[in-house]
């Protein structure tokens, strides 16, 4: 059995959802302890992980309840993160999704028989044939 590319490609999806998963993303409300630091509420990062002790530090906003860490110099960074997964990541999801549906949109305007260019690229009028001859 040959290895077809859609293989590869659910390789990889696992293998980066899994390291994802395993990149101690987790849910405040359920793994996280909350907590009050000078009367600022705050939630407990798990030990373990190399994350910062709590979350949102001093500097961050109170929306940055999520502890995580980025890749920075071929180590982990600890920080606190406003989403669940980094926003870098969110940002290429965002971006990969624009261009597969554009890609879908321009393979199937390249195949469907109602789309202008389809209609461009294979009539063939009788006119037009002999015209070129």
């Amino acid at each position: 059995m040959l290895i077809k590319p859609l293989h590869i490609w659910l390789c990889y999806l696992i293998f980066a959802l899994s390291d994802i998963v395993s990149g101690q993303l987790h849910n405040p409300l359920s793994h996280y302890i909350e907590g009050r630091l000078g009367n600022r509420k705050i939630w407990w990062c798990p030990s373990g992980y190399g994350y910062l002790a709590y979350c949102p530090q001093p500097t961050d906003s109170d929306s940055y309840n999520w502890c995580c860490t980025w890749p920075y110099l071929g180590s982990w960074k600890p920080s606190c993160c406003p989403f669940a997964i980094p926003t870098g990541a969110l940002i290429a999801i965002i971006i990969a999704s624009i261009v597969f549906i554009a890609l879908l949109v321009f393979l199937s305007c390249w195949c469907c028989f109602c789309c202008p260019l389809y209609k461009q690229l294979y009539d063939t009028d009788e006119k037009d044939y002999d015209a070129r001859r």
